[in-house]
């Protein structure tokens, strides 16, 4: 067959690349992390593995619905790109053959993810608690995930050529496909359920308890499968494999339609009259077309590298659907009357969806310009490198800051009309840190790593989790320092009123309100790494070359 040169080929070209080894030690590094955040919450203990077996099991599952999309989202366009998918053409491959051989290999590298996670997934396994059941249904589910995912990517790629719109079409299908899975998941477990103590006693029950399902959250595959009589048991496991089944089929049908699609499209056409219908009614300003253009003229006189960030109808279109998002969630829950306490979690939510996207536009700062050659320009212009980089920088903030500006407003009005606690306060103390320092980290992620999945994992590893990870072993650390010298019943104040130890008690306050302290070190490393990025771009002394991945 001729399909199996092109798998090869495939197959030596993805062993290049330096991000396949990494994603198998992000993806156990990610598992290791939710065990250690475990074990600074309680002591891990005999009788929790089947609550740590679940947490592991949801990290991985989310993190397939998060990674293999993006994976698999340029293996088509990129081609179309670079002019290759011609060539393919010239040989006796059919669009088929393609398509089967790029999903082939995109999904070995997504199956690298799940090995790479099975060492960390065993040790529950030693802990005791879990048994072969939760094993097996811990495989189906998410070979399940891998399979839809591996389809957004595939949808993705063919459907567009640019790849930030790839990467942003995979995501939203993956969501998409997320929630239709977990629909057809819950719908056909709650039947299981019926007959059990599990059973549901109001609709609004399904949403949580198909969560909870899909990934055993808290040892709830435990808890349920140990309340159910042994025919309910083996009907649990039918179900999910039949899922498993449909989920394979789905992903067979997606390769034909893919195919077809890439058949009709791998040509370079020019616009249709509904593709032209489409962007002057929707991409093009049709009102205030005098103040738009003085506005985005004094943009770019203003903060030309800022106005590169939003020259494209694209990158306004993310400021316009966050503020529109925020909007329509705020107007929906004023009107039913729903906040409170309970609507802090849904803030968290946002918040976190806002560091993302944020992170996603900090880490692909110049991508396009340095792939164009558009960057070589830019750095022999007279624009020094402090122009440079707070151009870039104040381009994020203007694409975000509306939507960033209103969510802490909200937040912060709730703070202070409902009255909650102190780790409210600290949770937008360490956003709004969050949001300042994340342009400037991903910005130096951006010009360090040419691959924009790598210069995005390390943006959010350095500039959201490290500080949380260095300050919360701080305050750990000189917890039971003072601890050891200054027993509870004694005190610290009483025993030594020098100054060098009330400075260690205070720092060790600080390093408890994790919030705080991680902010610190948030600028901390903004600053460090923001000299380091100066630096970098006087000597001239970054991944230059153009494309790659």
């Amino acid at each position: 067959m001729t399909v199996f040169p092109v798998i090869v080929r495939e197959l030596r070209a993805e062993s290049r690349h330096a991000f396949n080894y990494w994603l198998r030690v992000i993806g156990a590094l990610a598992l290791l992390l939710v065990m250690v955040m475990i074990w600074w919450e309680r002591d891990i203990g005999i009788e929790q593995g089947a609550r740590i077996f679940g947490n592991l099991n949801t990290t991985l599952f989310f993190a397939i619905w998060i990674l293999v999309p993006l994976l698999t989202a340029d293996c088509l366009s990129r081609e179309k790109r670079e002019g290759t998918l011609g060539l393919l053409f010239l040989t006796p491959l059919k669009p088929k053959d393609i398509v089967l051989a790029k999903g082939l290999v995109h999904g070995v590298r997504a199956l690298t993810l799940l090995m790479s996670a099975l060492p960390v997934l065993m040790l529950p396994f030693l802990m005791g608690g879990v048994g072969w059941r939760e094993a097996l249904l811990s495989v189906m589910v998410n070979l399940s995930a891998v399979w839809l995912a591996l389809g957004a990517g595939l949808l993705a790629s063919a459907w567009t050529k640019q790849w930030l719109r790839a990467l942003l079409l995979a995501e939203i299908l993956g969501f998409v496909f997320l929630l239709l899975f977990g629909w057809v998941y819950g719908r056909l477990i709650v039947e299981v359920l019926q007959s059990s103590p599990w059973a549901l006693t109001g609709a609004n029950d399904l949403f949580p308890l198909t969560f909870m399902l899909c990934t055993g959250f808290q040892g709830t595959w435990v808890m349920i499968l140990n309340g159910l009589s042994a025919p309910d048991r083996l009907l649990w496991l039918k179900t999910v494999g039949f899922l498993l089944m449909l989920s394979l089929a789905m992903l067979a049908l997606i390769v034909l339609w893919t195919a077809r699609r890439l058949k009709q499209s791998w040509q370079e056409e020019p616009p249709s009259a509904r593709q032209l219908w489409w962007y002057k009614t929707f991409c093009t300003p049709q009102f205030g077309l005098d103040f738009y253009h003085r506005f985005m003229r004094r943009k770019l006189e203003k903060n030309p590298i800022g106005w590169l960030q939003q020259r494209t109808w694209s990158a306004r279109l993310i400021t316009w659907s966050w503020l529109g998002l925020l909007v329509s969630i705020y107007i929906f829950v004023f009107g039913l009357g729903g906040f409170g306490r309970s609507f802090e979690s849904t803030q968290t939510i946002l918040a976190c969806g806002l560091v993302l996207n944020m992170a996603f536009s900090a880490a692909g700062s110049f991508r396009h310009e340095r792939e164009s050659g558009v960057l070589e320009l830019l750095l022999v212009a007279p624009l020094g490198v402090r122009q440079l980089i707070w151009g870039r920088v104040r381009g994020i903030f203007s694409q975000f800051g509306t939507a960033i500006l209103l969510m802490l407003g909200i937040w912060i009005y709730l703070e202070l009309h409902f009255a909650f606690d102190q780790s409210g306060a600290g949770q937008i103390f360490f956003f709004t840190v969050t949001f300042l320092t994340l342009p400037v980290i991903g910005l130096y992620f951006s010009l360090l790593y040419q691959n924009f999945l790598i210069a995005t994992i390390a943006t959010l590893l350095i500039g959201v989790l490290l500080p949380l990870l260095l300050v919360r072993a701080g305050g750990m650390a000189l917890g039971m320092v003072l601890e050891h010298f200054f027993p509870p019943e004694i005190g610290l104040p009483g025993v030594v009123p020098s100054l060098g130890w009330r400075v260690l008690g205070g720092l060790h306050q600080l390093l408890i309100f994790t919030p705080l302290g991680a902010s610190a070190c948030q600028l901390f490393l903004a600053f460090f790494l923001g000299r380091l990025l100066h630096r970098n771009l006087t000597n001239r002394t970054f991944a230059f070359q153009r494309g790659g991945g």
